[in-house]
């Protein structure tokens, strides 16, 4: 039987602050679990971020609100602007090499600013985020979860202006670096700017129930069997390699060994797949948000928990609450290195 193991953190949303030198007030690693540790570093940042990419594990970029860009070369230690050209709201970025990436973002309409009423937002720099070279797509809305799979074939969700009866998400595919898009004709859940992929392979959650899965990076598509979701809702999908994969689903959690052509219902002891990472195909982690309900039946936040398995998951070790970790947005540029963060609060995951 394979053995697998694979990294869980749980989140939400966030707010994340960055700046032009260090401004680390404080740093604490924390071992969480057995031989991996969580490493938290306090910024005085204020960028309203809402999007993270580590190119590879020194070098990595946010993005957020008023145009704003920050990139690290140092793990995360210092945080320079970058200077974007818009002050429009960005919400996705997306690099393929240390030089080349594109972020995007969406229109904004009535206001002052130069970039005001031009449509959706796509910029790209060759200069490893020095320069960017921006364009606007006036019939479009917004453009997010960018993923470029070289220089010139990229995916990302587009939305357009509403109309009466209409759908407004899209799965749009460029094959000239972000220059045009194609709309895809899939029934792509309105409200919904998420996507998956792994190596060529791309899955997309539909309406009614809908698994859209594409062999070739989007060019075609194919429904996937899957089975019934009670909520008819995929949260979140997650992968190691081109076989194994898992699927939130709501009320349910699903597991695919085959490369999603066909799912299975899986145990795991989370609430939710908001963040699952596979350090390599025999273990395991999670780190879940915790939340208190007594409190007249509100939601509380009280610190994080770990969760391991060696074992494929049949079983599993759980951490202690560890009450000054609360990890929210992530990304996994290795195996068994990954960043995340919190408002101020940014977060290495390491593998001792």
């Amino acid at each position: 039987m394979k053995r697998y193991f694979t990294l869980a953190i749980i989140a939400t949303s966030l707010f994340w602050s960055s700046c032009e030198k260090e401004t680390t007030n404080s740093a604490s690693k924390i071992e969480i679990l057995e031989n991996w540790t969580v490493t938290k570093r306090i910024h005085n940042l204020t960028i309203n971020h809402r999007d993270l990419f580590f190119v590879n594990s020194s070098t990595g970029f946010i993005v957020g609100y008023n145009g704003e860009i920050y990139k690290t070369s140092n793990a995360g230690q210092i945080w320079q602007k970058q200077n974007s050209g818009t002050t429009l709201h960005l919400f996705s970025v997306n690099f393929i090499d240390p030089n080349i990436g594109f972020a995007s973002g969406d229109a904004m309409h009535g206001c002052l600013d130069d970039d005001c009423d031009k449509g959706a937002v796509l910029l790209k720099t060759i200069n490893g985020g020095r320069t960017w070279v921006k364009s606007f797509f006036s019939q479009y809305e917004s453009i997010k979860s960018l993923h470029f799979f070289d220089e010139m074939n990229g995916l990302a969700i587009i939305r357009t202006p509403y109309q009466m009866g209409a759908r407004s998400f899209h799965m749009g595919r460029t094959t000239d670096g972000g220059k045009s898009w194609t709309l895809m004709n899939l029934d792509v859940k309105n409200y919904d700017d998420k996507f998956y992929t792994t190596g060529e392979l791309v899955f997309v959650p539909g309406e009614n129930q809908e698994l859209y899965r594409s062999d070739d990076m989007g060019v075609t598509w194919k429904t996937v069997v899957k089975p019934h979701i009670p909520w008819s809702y995929v949260r979140s999908m997650h992968f190691y390699g081109n076989l194994l994969g898992f699927m939130d689903g709501g009320s349910s959690f699903y597991k695919t060994e085959d490369g999603g052509l066909h799912w299975e219902i899986t145990s795991m002891p989370l609430n939710t797949l908001d963040m699952f990472h596979c350090a390599n195909d025999m273990e395991w982690i999670a780190i879940e948000r915790t939340y208190d309900t007594s409190n007249g039946g509100l939601l509380e936040f009280i610190g994080s928990t770990g969760a391991q398995t060696v074992d494929e998951g049949s079983h599993w070790a759980h951490s202690k609450l560890f009450s000054d970790i609360s990890i929210v947005r992530y990304h996994f540029p290795e195996d068994y290195i990954g960043y995340g963060l919190n408002n101020t609060e940014f977060y290495t995951i390491r593998k001792k």
